[in-house]
């Protein structure tokens, strides 16, 4: 099943890019001087390994099925077979539960993020604020997700029910109103936090080609942009 095989190998990659900047941190800095955003990506890879975990097992326990992608005819067939029922409900569950590490994953990293920005800015005036304000923006966009998530359908038990159709802002993998939620508080916060270093890094005497190439590294907050935007696409047309 090359969808399994791909969701650990991106787990495998993301764990050792982790792995890797931890232990050049700790072999430069030492254990006792790590930082905030170093505990911060640990935290973040715990999540990771979570998300992936879930996500797996929506496929291999409860087959893929959840109370979404299901004609009225289906569920109605459904509701009548004890183990069908079993299934739906464990992998409706289950997709909360994914959807909720999800987001704390994506968000942590950000934090991770400002948090590194206000390391490298520590002793630089003028910048303190702006990363006082994205760190205030991180929290109040993602306790918007997560509530959008936990609020967003009522009553909550809805959340796994299949028959009859609960509707779309209870359906966890497809909920319109969490996915373009997540999506424009991701993309908002992804730009701010974007927003930060290039200005710095434009203001100082570094050589021109320094300056371009730390400016493609600091960019690749677009390529995050761009993802979001396609995971939100597909997920959307794709139900």
């Amino acid at each position: 099943m090359p969808s399994f095989n791909e969701s650990w190998i991106l787990l495998g990659v993301g764990l050792s890019v982790i792995a890797i900047r931890l232990s050049m941190r700790i072999a430069t800095m030492g254990i006792r001087r790590l930082a905030a955003d170093d505990f911060l990506m640990l935290v973040a890879a715990l999540l990771f390994i979570a998300e992936t975990m879930l996500a797996y097992s929506v496929n291999a326990w409860w087959l893929g099925l959840a109370n979404n992608g299901l004609d009225d005819e289906t569920r109605a067939r459904y509701a009548k077979d004890h183990l069908m029922t079993r299934l739906i409900i464990g992998g409706s569950k289950t997709q909360i539960a994914g959807q909720n590490s999800y987001t704390a994953m994506l968000w942590t990293l950000k934090t991770a993020v400002c948090s590194f920005y206000y390391r490298l800015t520590h002793d630089l005036a003028g910048y303190k604020y702006r990363i006082r304000v994205a760190f205030g923006f991180i929290f109040v966009s993602w306790f918007t997700v997560h509530m959008t998530l936990l609020a967003g359908c009522f009553p909550f038990y809805k959340y796994w029910q299949f028959y009859p159709d609960p509707g779309n802002f209870c359906q966890a993998a497809v909920s319109r109103v969490f996915i373009l939620t997540c999506f424009i508080l991701d993309l908002l916060t992804d730009a701010y936090l974007l927003s930060i270093p290039l200005p710095m890094l434009w203001r100082t005497d570094l050589p021109r080609p320094k300056k371009i190439g730390l400016s493609v590294v600091f960019s690749g907050a677009i390529f995050v942009m761009v993802a979001a935007l396609l995971r939100c696409y597909f997920i959307l047309t794709s139900i």
